[in-house]
């Protein structure tokens, strides 16, 4: 589904290499265009390029799309989530989400899911709260008797 990292692959911040945040997020949208038109453009720049119709452009973002729609396909499928939470830089491109959302059911075994999508624009401040919000609720040991 996503492309095998390869020596030439960027480093993650964990310091490995073909991390998904290296590859499904406006970094790895970046630095795929980059591999792939030999041009430096920031995510924001690749969307602004496709917009006035740059083919390049173009197809590095219908394949960072359907990646990500795929990678979508492979967590609903596995895990079946009632809600997947998007987030960080790009979150605010409401658009380019909705039509990685609409490639999503097509791919999907069963035709009709339950997974609601979330565009979260202010991210980190969201990622807090839900943190601060499961951590008393839950524990692993409570979440294994559940699946057990």
């Amino acid at each position: 589904l996503l492309p095998e990292a390869t020596a030439d692959w960027p480093t993650c911040y964990c310091g490995q290499r073909g991390c998904t945040e290296q590859l499904l997020s406006g970094t790895g949208l970046s630095q795929f265009h980059a591999r792939q038109s030999q041009r430096e453009r920031s995510a924001i720049e690749i969307l602004a390029d496709a917009n006035r119709q740059d083919n390049a452009a173009l197809a590095s973002l219908d394949q960072f799309k359907r990646s990500f729609a795929r990678y979508l396909v492979t967590i609903i499928q596995l895990l079946d989530p009632h809600r997947i939470v998007i987030g960080g830089g790009m979150a605010a491109q409401t658009r380019l989400w909705h039509e990685v959302f609409a490639q999503v059911e097509p791919l999907c075994f069963s035709k009709e899911i339950k997974t609601k999508f979330e565009i979260v624009g202010d991210s980190a401040l969201q990622a807090a709260r839900g943190a601060a919000y499961l951590a008393p609720n839950s524990s692993y040991s409570e979440q294994a008797k559940f699946y057990a």
